[in-house]
């Protein structure tokens, strides 16, 4: 008769045998003698930590723990009994959530998670999630690096990755893990583009003013200073072409708000023939500076 399927936390291990299925194509016989050895191994460590085998996955082992410490200590300790032992390198991925219990199998995205989280490891490594990073936390015995956020579609949770790298284990090295991260996102946009830019407008204005009078209209003199931005030259496709309107839009309105200088409104701007010289554009706009 089916168990009825129950709701509860735990701790969530997924392991990999590296390059397995190189070995299982040279020689099956020593493949398996590797899967025996990792049964061999496993077992006793299963019982000092308190954990459940679920199922075998070809030649990885899906496990759960009661807390994420016990999950960690299991791992640290079976990397450990493993390290020296020919073919038998292990990948391991750790993840903490809510799962369903059914059958002896676990079920869930939390389940989902933990495979993608594994990959993560170095070989001989353990990968971990956020949220065992936070449990990690009190315990100084443990020390971890942050990896990043991996590309996990279909899971609407929010996932860090990080790497034990304490106890001996070998920290992630990103550039050999063929799992993608999530792209870093630009931290600028058009109004921090804007911002820098105006910075410089200012310095080259200012220094202009004080020591060089240049790009000035010599029939023009004011006390107030006055100038005109030019449209941006858009050297992108025609569909760019919008942003570098709103970019000399934008840095004409904030120049508007500095005070203590005039500035030629856009559609005057937008309306000038651009074949016109400077000075031709600066008599034509009555200002001082372009």
């Amino acid at each position: 008769m089916p168990s009825t399927p129950q709701r509860r936390l735990a701790a969530i291990v997924f392991t990999d045998l590296v390059d397995f299925s190189l070995l299982s194509g040279k020689d099956e016989n020593k493949a398996l003698e590797v899967i025996q050895k990792q049964k061999e191994i496993v077992a006793p460590l299963l019982k000092e930590f308190k954990g459940t085998l679920h199922k075998e996955t070809g030649d990885g082992l899906v496990l759960t723990f009661q807390t994420v410490t016990d999950a960690v200590k299991f791992s640290i300790n079976l990397q450990k009994a493993t390290k020296d032992l020919p073919d038998l390198n292990l990948r391991i991925g750790i993840h903490e959530g809510e799962i369903t219990f059914k059958d002896n199998d676990i079920l869930g995205d939390d389940v989902n998670i933990t495979s993608r989280i594994e990959p993560f490891a170095a070989q001989g490594g353990i990968a971990i999630s956020g949220k065992v990073q936070q449990n990690l936390l009190s315990l100084p015995e443990f020390e971890t690096k942050y990896i990043g956020k991996p590309k996990l579609k279909g899971i609407s949770q929010t996932i860090e990755v990080y790497c034990i790298t304490s106890q001996g284990l070998p920290e992630t090295n990103i550039s050999q893990v063929s799992a993608k991260l999530e792209k870093k996102k630009s931290s600028y946009n058009i109004f921090t583009l804007t911002g820098g830019l105006l910075t410089v407008i200012g310095l080259i204005f200012w220094i202009s003013i004080s020591f060089f009078d240049i790009l000035q209209s010599n029939e023009n003199k004011e006390i107030v200073p006055s100038i005109g931005i030019l449209l941006m030259e858009n050297k992108g496709s025609k569909e760019s072409l919008m942003w570098s309107e709103m970019l000399t839009e934008e840095l004409t309105y904030k120049l508007s708000q500095a005070g203590m200088i005039r500035i030629t409104p856009i559609y005057k701007i937008i309306n000038m023939d651009s074949s016109n010289t400077i000075n031709e554009l600066a008599h034509t706009l009555n200002i001082q500076y372009i």
